[in-house]
């Protein structure tokens, strides 16, 4: 089975189902008393770092270069410590097509899987076993990474000039809301 490798600059990271609709855009344009929590400005920046191209495959999309993809890192339960964290790691700028990649799951709902799992394959030179490979690993870690509540951390934010304080009210907004989860991935459920 294909692991995750540096020397593939692609991969699908699909969130878990347990945190979807809990997302940083949408809670960013909601949450409009947390002034350093601007979602415009945050993607703003993170769009002017990257020069306005793809941090993954230096393209551009045809309608509008980049979109901002939030990068998170999940801390599964240790026999120590049973907290689940999901931590932002970073925002980064993505094309459309490797954005589509990244979030496979909503990409397949939307009838658009062929034409991403087409681009996996050739921003990474890919065979088209080594992209089911990479799929089938992706899909049993958000399988076992569902089966948890996770509670955000958003530290992540100050380095885009959010202070700690709006960081910190912010995870606690979206970390009492519930999970959008009214719909399935078909075949995925």
């Amino acid at each position: 089975m294909l692991l995750f490798t540096k020397k593939a600059p692609l991969h699908v990271e699909m969130v878990p189902k347990t945190a979807w609709g809990q997302n940083l855009r949408k809670s960013c344009i909601e949450a409009k008393s947390l002034r350093s929590c601007n979602w415009d400005r945050l993607r703003k920046l993170a769009y002017e770092r990257a020069g306005y191209r793809c941090e993954v495959c230096s393209g551009r999309g045809p309608k509008w270069p980049v979109e901002a993809h939030e990068v998170w890192d999940y801390r599964m339960p240790t026999p120590a410590d049973q907290r689940t964290i999901q931590r932002l790691d970073r925002l980064t700028a993505l094309c459309p097509a490797c954005h589509s990649v990244k979030h496979l799951g909503f990409t397949r709902i939307q009838g658009r899987e062929a034409e991403a799992l087409q681009h996996l394959k050739s921003v990474n030179g890919w065979t088209e076993e080594q992209v089911a490979s990479h799929v089938t690993l992706v899909h049993e870690l958000w399988t076992q990474r569902s089966k948890f509540k996770w509670t955000l951390d958003l530290g992540g934010l100050l380095d885009y000039g959010v202070t700690e304080a709006d960081a910190t009210a912010l995870a606690a907004i979206i970390n009492k809301s519930e999970p959008d989860t009214e719909f399935e991935y078909e075949g995925w459920k």
